[in-house]
């Protein structure tokens, strides 16, 4: 993987989640832009640097345990006593981790079509 293609990569990452950020910001939810941003940088940087390092960890083995980390996120949100907004953070955090999949793994084509089609959902 060259730095042009990881940059790239990252780039889509960014813009998909901060799309998301965006409209759940709007909205004024709890799910913000910038954990938004992060959640989908985040994971996609874990994806691509799995893929760099191949001998060593498979990316569905790192995507399991990135989908385990953002588990804790929405345990957060329940334990502070939002239980009506813990569910709609988690599950938003889940389709942004997802969704910034996509590009970490190189389906540029297929997270733009994730991507917008979430975000019209919202």
């Amino acid at each position: 993987m060259t730095w042009i293609d990881f940059s790239l990569r990252l780039t889509v990452a960014l813009i998909l989640g901060s799309a998301i950020g965006i409209e759940r910001q709007w909205r004024q939810t709890r799910a913000v832009l910038k954990t938004n941003v992060l959640v989908c940088i985040g994971s996609s940087m874990f994806v691509m640097m799995s893929l760099m390092h191949a001998q060593d960890a498979s990316p569905t083995r790192v995507a399991a345990q990135i989908v385990s980390g953002v588990g804790f996120l929405g345990g957060w949100c329940h334990l502070k006593g939002r239980h009506q907004c813990a569910r709609a953070e988690y599950s938003c955090y889940l389709m942004v981790l997802c969704i910034s999949r996509n590009p970490g793994g190189g389906r540029l084509s297929l997270s733009s079509l994730s991507g917008s089609s979430c975000s019209s959902v919202l």
